[in-house]
């Protein structure tokens, strides 16, 4: 049935390929030649041929003899034309090539498994996504676009990334790219945009290369390619493989069910190996030295068995929502951010096998956008319906007639069964004599399938057409500048830095001066910023701002460089070793086999291949390597011009310096751990050194390659560098800019990604147009949840300030009993404490199932019910027994106590499950309200309260020896009754305004369920359980070891300020007790604050107040969540606030400042401060160290510690008690 002249070519071509490889390892071919090979490539096996121990034949299989000579007549005589053998041969030899692609020609492929995550048959009719655990084998091939065949793999360009499903019901394509976006609209600009891309047609130069005036004049000219301009011209332009970078379908489709109820999707291939970029110089060095430095890579990390992984996702909208978002879904050049549309999680694609020839698979391999299978439909972008011819027709041209569907490669699983015949190449004999539909005589045969017949293909039954005919793209269309801009805001500083370098380096080849200001004109409409950076670099005059579509908007999952990888398997580590030193083998050795055991594929560098090396010094580069350490005894090497005829002068170092200059790790060992220090490098981040290779290294270094860039190397600058027209001066300019950016690194963020902020329509004809819900992870910040978290926090502590601010009632109603009215403070104390303790440590570990909006509610209404009781105590049970209220009141604060517990732990792990680290500090901020409010109150109820007439002023409006005959009357009686009664409105508040905050978290939980890898019932349209599957439980002693050094800070923190309390109850006003008085006995004026029963709550007021501002200040750009340690660190300097009480006015017996202000001023205020910002500062850290699943229970534990150290500081603040 096969052709045996295609099979023999194959055959033939294959050992071509083997023999040329440059990077085969000859080992993994003799093994995998000794294999069955199965699993995904199994379905082409069988058109393999084998010449192992066969005898040499024709094509038309008969056997020949010797091919190393013409046959002629005689050894010096004629050749005969008879000669068959060499008219075969070199005929075969003339037409192997085909015409390559005229785009995408430079790729590499791989066979691939992909795997359903569940079934999504309410979403999709399609068959590879209907069951859970359900296989479809794979092919993907990687590649660039504009180059030609014979490019090299690093050159800056968008990446090819397409993928074939073949799916037992045909195969499926999704030819998309590394980029979301493409540089056009319409298909019939395609051919323009290849023009210009390409080579210049006189000179065909440059290759693979967008340097020239051509492409950016088209550039200028069609403003749409903007946006995929400033994707390509920043890391997703020059990836550091093809494993590290995620794949996109570019075009909007549709997911049909079997009903016909249809979606639009758009298709992602999130990768599972951490994205990754090089660094240009990098890119530009690897393309001389290694031209097959991608495909190399992808080859190597399959045949070692670590196969690259990637998750399918689909963005989901309703079809009505097409317009809904301030741009056109349909439009090509658009994103739709994930604050949109979240990413749902159907798959995963694992990459498992090479090919066995590159020509007969990679090379042969024809991917169409039309081919698509029941349950997917196509949309009316004008782009993808002009793909669809394009794709089939080029093949044409490629292979000579319209049956290269019929190559191995390119053939289904599935039977073919239609009536197309004949053509070049036919491989099929077809049996069926009546090649025409319909018939009677073949019994209808092949029958027709549709929507409920056969499982055929079906259009969405909602797709209509309908207006005039016309030659002009929609309005909708229009804005080309908003996006572009979007994704420059979403950059890191360095990556914004590295896209402008991009761009400085491509126009700086330009030789039009008229090209080269619309360059700048167009950059202008998207960063004036930008356009000056490269105005200045180019010699040309600044330009004013032109603002229209400004905007400050950022959206997540665009950065690169502020994600650590993932995992660091199969990353390539340098050990730089001498053989001059048996310490540096030795040495070199041992690191080998710790790093291996690891996943990372380590090389030994040495100077010549003796003993263990691998590669030499006249070979090795820091291109090869994505980290560098360098061996006790080697440092010899290192000398700045240190020569040897082994290697060009100056290699060894050559390698160090330039992994360090392209912000690679670098690690340094014993005696060589001053090379870098010794050349003046200073910075020590990603550098690590030591004075053995012991575990410690090895994880920090680790952890260096997961970091995989340190971004604080690269000098950036701004447009106020150029301002002066002194070009020396800008040079100095920037080199200030750049000291400065070092210094702010030492304050910034290493491992946590900034926390972007929402996406606001900007100019947007679709304003006040809802949002789809998000999946909770960079949830868009809303001021109305924070209020409401706020109030939540507020609650929090309302109840427990209720009771201290009750405390002159409790005096009076217990002042029959001398011990209890000595002892009940510390009795509520220490009920209250352990109480609270246990409820959080019992909470904290029922994870399961774990409802924490039920935890928040049944807390809120027990202080409901709780207070509503002691409010009603304050009016009854008036002739109760000191014993029997204390029973009574000890009942209410172990009530109270187990309700914080249980608001605590809910309200901080609610806090966490939202992705936004605004709402913990919202809870942090209501705490500090609830702190605040309480002594002011009391404040002004001592100024307002006059003294009486022996001069004694009243507490809470009774005199201080009470009223013998009624000892719950007066003021003291109505103040609790205030204070009860405010608890009971504050907690119904929160009640009512968490309802629409519970169903804002039901909504996310939702949209999180529904990309979750495991859940069955996933949905776009509605999910109706909350958490289909159990929580993830965490061990607290795994989130000990995330959270180590937050969770020490937090608890360290509040115990050190329970020592506050103490000392603001004993300290008095330095001014005498008449001071300020009227001498009228009314008690007012200023002078009346400095009295006890005013200047104690004030200095309540004052330190809650600091508390308050501290907890705001979490909100200012300046943060240090990303430094841990940092914050244990100031928490322990704390410690030293303590002592300056000692220097203040302890129990009115003198104080060795004699100031109020002292004491005010710079001791209460800044300790509340501190406690408030570092506080909150812990507690909005923890979500961000810990996975997605791991949140909530994190936000609980943090909660935990806090309140550990609130009870560990009460406790020993005990000990200060007598002073």
């Amino acid at each position: 049935m096969h052709s045996p002249v295609l099979l023999l070519a194959a055959v033939s071509l294959a050992g071509i390929t083997s023999a040329q490889c440059p990077f085969a390892d000859p080992a993994s071919l003799a093994r995998r030649a000794n294999d069955d090979d199965s699993g995904s490539r199994s379905h082409v096996t069988q058109y393999e041929i084998d010449d192992k121990d066969e005898f040499m034949t024709s094509d038309v299989g008969g056997p020949i003899e010797d091919q190393q000579s013409l046959k002629a007549g005689g050894t010096r005589r004629s050749v005969l034309l008879e000669d068959f053998i060499f008219r075969q041969k070199m005929t075969r030899f003339d037409h192997e090539r085909v015409p390559e692609r005229a785009v995408h020609a430079r790729g590499a492929g791989a066979y691939g498994t992909f795997t359903s995550y569940g079934d999504y048959s309410n979403m999709t009719a399609a068959s590879f996504l209907s069951e859970e655990g359900k296989q479809t084998s794979t092919f993907v091939r990687f590649s660039t676009v504009a180059g030609s065949r014979g490019s090299a793999d690093t050159v800056r360009d968008v990446h090819g990334f397409a993928t074939r499903f073949f799916t037992d019901e045909g195969n499926f394509d999704i030819v998309g790219n590394n980029i979301p976006v493409f540089f056009i609209q319409d298909a019939i600009q395609f051919p323009d945009l290849i023009h210009a891309v390409k080579p210049r047609p006189d000179k065909e130069i440059p290759q693979a290369a967008t340097a020239h005036d051509s492409a950016w004049d088209f550039f200028n000219q069609q403003t749409s390619t903007l946006h995929t301009l400033f994707w390509a011209m920043a890391g997703y332009g020059i990836p550091r493989s093809y494993r590290h970078m995620d794949g996109f379908g570019v075009h909007t489709f549709r997911f049909v069910t079997d009903d016909g109820d249809s979606k639009l999707i758009k298709w992602h291939f999130k990768t599972r190996q951490g994205k990754a970029s090089l660094v240009w110089e990098e890119a530009q060095i690897l393309a001389g030295q290694n031209a097959d430095y991608h495909r190399q890579d992808l080859w190597e990390a399959i045949e070692s068995g670590n196969g690259p992984e990637w998750e399918l996702c689909a963005q989901i909208i309703d079809e009505e929502d097409a317009l809904a978002f301030g741009f056109d879904v349909l439009d090509a050049t658009k994103i739709i951010p994930e604050e949109y549309a979240p990413l749902h999680k159907l798959g995963v694609l694992k990459l498992d096998a090479n090919p066995v020839n590159y020509f007969a698979e990679t090379e042969q391999i024809m991917f169409q956008p039309g081919h698509i299978v029941r349950g997917i439909d196509f949309t009316e972008d004008p782009l993808l319906q002009g793909r669809v011819f394009s794709y089939l027709d080029t093949q044409l041209n490629r292979h000579g007639g319209p049956n290269f569907e019929q190559l191995p490669i390119n053939r289904p699983i599935t039977g073919i069964h239609n009536n197309n015949r004949d053509g070049a190449a036919q491989n099929f004999i077809h049996r069926n004599k009546r090649p025409y539909t319909p018939n009677t005589l073949n019994n209808g045969s092949p029958k027709q399938a549709n929507q409920t017949t056969g499982r055929g293909f079906f259009t969405a039954p909602g797709r209509t057409a309908n207006g005039g005919l016309v030659r002009e793209r929609s309005e909708t269309f229009d804005d080309h500048w908003s996006q572009p801009r979007l994704f420059y805001n979403s950059l890191s500083r360095v990556e914004q830095q590295f896209l402008i370098n991009a761009i400085r380096f491509e126009t700086s080849n330009l030789e039009s001066d008229d090209v080269k200001r619309n360059v700048l004109h167009q950059l202008n409409k998207v960063s004036n910023d930008v356009a000056n950076r490269v105005a200045s670099f180019l010699g040309l005059d600044r330009l004013e701002p032109d603002s229209q579509y400004y905007h400050d908007n950022t959206t997540r999952g665009i950065s690169i460089t502020e994600n650590r990888l993932p995992t660091i398997a199969t990353l390539k580590v340098g050990l730089l070793s001498s053989l001059q030193s048996a310490e540096s083998q030795a040495q070199a050795e041992a690191l080998k086999e710790s790093l291996e055991a690891e996943g990372l594929v380590v090389s030994i560098v040495g100077e010549t291949l003796d003993g263990a090396v691998d590669t030499t010094y006249s070979h090795a580069s820091a291109t090869a390597f994505d980290g560098i350490i360098v061996t006790t005894g080697a440092e010899d090497l290192f000398r700045l011009f240190g020569s040897s005829p082994l290697y060009p002068s100056g290699r060894p170092l050559q390698v160090l310096l330039d992994a360090y200059k392209w912000g690679k790790p670098v690690g340094e060992l014993g005696s060589s751990s001053r090379i870098l220090a010794n050349l003046g490098v200073n910075s020590t981040d990603g550098v690590y050194t030591s004075s053995e290779a012991g575990e410690g290294f090895i994880r920090n270094f680790g952890q260096g390659l997961a970091t995989f860039r340190f971004t604080s190397r690269f000098a950036t600058d701004s447009a106020s560098d150029y301002e002066s027209t002194s070009n020396t001066t800008g040079i100095s300019g920037c080199v200030r800019a750049n000291t400065m950016d070092r210094i702010r690194d030492l304050f910034r963020q290493k491992d946590v990604r900034d926390e972007y902020s929402p996406i606001i329509e900007h100019d947007n004809p679709m304003e006040g147009t809802a949002l789809l819900e998000d999946d909770g992870q960079g949830v868009p910040f809303s001021w109305f949840e924070y209020s409401i978290f706020a109030l939540l926090g507020m609650a929090m502590l309302w109840a427990w300030n209720m009771f201290l601010a009750a405390a002159p009632y409790f005096q009076l109603r217990f002042r029959s009993d001398v011990w209890i009215t000595q002892n009940f403070q510390s009795a509520i104390l220490t009920v209250s404490t352990i109480t609270n303790l246990g409820a959080m440590l019992v909470l904290t570990n029922m994870q399961a199932a774990a409802s924490y909006p039920f935890r928040i509610n049944l807390a809120l209404t027990i202080n409901v019910v709780i207070f509503m009781l002691l409010t009603a105590s304050t009016s009854i049970f008036l002739d109760a027994s000191p014993a029997l209220y204390l029973t009574f009141l000890l009942t209410m604060v172990a009530a109270t106590a187990l309700a914080a517990g249980l608001i605590q732990n809910g309200a901080f792990a609610f806090a966490a499950s939202f992705s936004r680290p605004e709402y913990m500090q919202a809870l942090m901020a209501g705490q500090g309200v609830a702190g605040v409010l309480p002594p002011l109150a009391q404040i002004m109820t001592v100024l307002a309260v006059p003294e009486d007439a022996s001069g004694g002023m009243r507490r809470g409006g009774m005199r201080r020896d009470g009223d013998a005959s009624d000892p719950a009357s007066g003021g003291a009686s109505s103040s609790a009754f205030i204070y009860f009664l405010t608890a009971v409105i504050v907690s119904l508040v929160a009640l009512g305004a968490f309802v629409p905050l519970v169903r804002r978290h039901n909504q996310i939980v939702d949209a999180r369920d529904a990309r979750d890898a495991h859940d069955m019932s996933a949905s776009h349209a509605s999910i109706s359980t909350v958490g289909g599957h159990p929580r993830k439980t965490v061990s607290p002693l795994t989130l000990l070891g995330k959270l180590h050094w937050l969770s020490a800070a937090v608890a360290l923190c509040f115990a050190v300020s329970m020592f506050f309390p103490v000392f603001t109850g004993k300290i008095l006003s330095v001014r005498p007790a008449d001071d300020g008085a009227t001498g009228s006995g009314s008690g007012s004026g200023s002078g009346s604050l400095f009295r006890p029963a005013a200047f104690i709550p004030l200095a309540f007021f004052v330190w809650n107040a600091g508390d308050l501002a501290g907890r705001m200040a979490t909100a200012l750009p300046f943060s240090l969540r990303g430094r841990p340690p940092l914050l244990l660190a100031l928490a322990v300097a704390r410690l030293a606030w303590l002592p300056l009480y000692l220097l203040c006015n302890l129990n009115g017996r003198g104080a060795v400042v004699a100031s109020d202000l002292f004491y005010l001023a710079v001791v209460q205020f800044p300790f509340g401060l501190t406690n408030g910002w570092l506080g909150a500062s812990c507690m909005m850290a923890g979500s961000e160290w810990v996975d997605e699943g791991e949140r909530e229970v994190a936000g609980g534990f943090m909660g935990l510690c806090l309140v550990t150290g609130l009870t560990v500081g009460s406790i020993l603040s005990f000990t200060v008690a007598g002073i």
